[in-house]
């Protein structure tokens, strides 16, 4: 085979030409890297993170750096230094976040492929409220170096990863393998597998905890319809509902973790919880409240006894052993991703539980899929997360790729407001497209 010919490049160069981009909390040379932070002058990146080094080997164009909200804290996106992105498919709504500059980008036409991260449904949560595909991948499949905010704590990887998002379910497999970690787990993305071959289990019940909300109506149906079409099978998982608890523990005792209280600049003085409130209410700060709140969360759970989050990890552990047990390597779980479709802009702050739905799956280390169901009465996107157990990414695209088959996958926002929906994602444009499979049908 020449080096030059079509097969030799399908192998190592898959990307070759096409355009992909790159949440700005992920190291991109040349281009800025502060995650929505302000600073006296920009912080450009010196070098790739490991995961961009791979998608340039692979053929892939870097165009720019999207939106995220402050050192990527929030489920909606939006910060002082760019400001917010909005909905494609409605501009008064929040596309979700962190990673919404990405999901504004896929959902309007202006990307293709791009890179996110996710902790706690960053990657999934916009992918469902813009009506588009997410994934958090297996722990350490993908390399998380090059990220801020990063930690060196020990187990910062069973929670954290960076992630791929696509326009269409087709193109998840080869963005994956694309940015798989070399030295990480071993993902068998190439194996050939039907949906038809998988077991299903499904809950939509009202929510992990009572005090989080029920689905809407319309969600509530199409994940019903869903079930129904794939057989299926109705559980119990008595212990999701210490899905809020057990994340909360886990992901607020992880220390060292970057945020505003940890100098960054020569010079600079370190920023205090108590003085940065204060700075925050007086309209003085430079940050957005949910770093602000960020410092007294942590506080907060440091007077939590270690005999209650000793409780709350053997909960973890049970789940985990439950999850084994019940998939095992041919199933998968379908669960809600977020009790309602994309909400106005700042309704978050009303919904700060909900967010569970998804952060339990990185609490547990599971692969998941935020999968496009359709469309809810006002023509918003809804969607349902795909679950298996560590190692068996493939069932969950596999099942991505089917669904996408069954119900349409993404549809064009509307054509007069989708030109300006991406002006503070750092991109713009409309239209449909092939995707970068060779596989991927046209569509719009």
């Amino acid at each position: 085979m020449g080096i030059n010919s079509v097969e030799s490049m399908e192998e190592h160069t898959p990307l070759l030409g096409i355009p992909v981009t790159v949440k700005e909390s992920i190291a991109v040379k040349g281009m800025t890297n502060q995650a929505g932070r302000v600073f006296k002058t920009p912080q450009i990146a010196k070098s790739d993170a490991p995961v961009v080094e791979q998608i340039k080997r692979c053929g892939g164009i870097i165009m720019l750096v999207s939106n995220t909200p402050e050192l990527c804290l929030l489920w909606e996106t939006y910060n002082n230094v760019t400001g917010q992105t909005k909905n494609p498919y409605d501009l008064k709504r929040t596309p979700g976040g962190s990673s919404g500059g990405e999901a504004a980008l896929l959902a309007s036409g202006a990307s293709l492929l791009g890179l996110t991260s996710d902790i706690g449904g960053s990657s999934r949560l916009p992918a469902m409220f813009s009506g588009i595909w997410g994934h958090k991948p297996t722990p350490y499949a993908v390399s998380f170096r090059g990220h801020h905010p990063t930690s060196d704590f020990p187990k910062w990887g069973d929670f954290f990863t960076i992630a791929p998002m696509t326009r269409y379910a087709k193109d998840l497999p080869l963005l994956l393998k694309c940015m798989s970690d070399p030295t990480g787990p071993k993902l068998t993305l190439d194996k050939e597998i039907s949906a038809h071959g998988i077991r299903f289990f499904f809950m939509d019940n009202d929510g992990p905890s009572g005090m989080m909300r029920p689905l809407s109506r319309d969600l509530h149906a199409a994940i019903n319809r869903v079930a129904s079409d794939f057989n299926a099978e109705r559980v119990n998982i008595r212990k999701m509902k210490w899905s809020l608890d057990i994340s909360l523990s886990a992901m607020l005792t992880m220390k060292n973790i970057e945020t505003i209280y940890h100098k960054t600049e020569e010079g600079e003085q370190p920023k205090t919880v108590c003085k940065e409130t204060v700075k925050y209410f007086f309209g003085c700060s430079d940050s957005i409240l949910p770093s602000v709140i960020f410092g007294h969360l942590q506080n907060f759970m440091k007077i939590i006894p270690n005999s209650r989050h000793k409780h709350l990890a053997s909960i973890i552990e049970a789940l985990k052993t439950e999850f084994k047990e019940m998939l095992g390597n041919d199933g998968v779980f379908l669960y809600p991703t977020f009790p309602n479709t994309a909400h106005q802009h700042y309704q978050i702050y009303h919904k700060l539980l909900e967010p569970m739905y998804m952060a339990i799956f990185n609490t547990l280390g599971l692969p998941v899929t935020n999968c496009m169901i359709g469309l809810d009465h006002r023509n918003l996107p809804m969607g349902i997360q795909v679950v298996a157990n560590p190692g068996q990414d493939h069932l969950c695209l596999a099942v991505a790729r089917e669904m996408e088959r069954r119900y349409g996958g993404w549809v064009r926002p509307p054509s007069e407001d989708s030109h300006s929906s991406s002006s503070n994602s750092n991109g713009g444009g409309n239209g449909g497209g092939n995707g970068a499979s060779s596989s991927s049908k046209q569509r719009g």
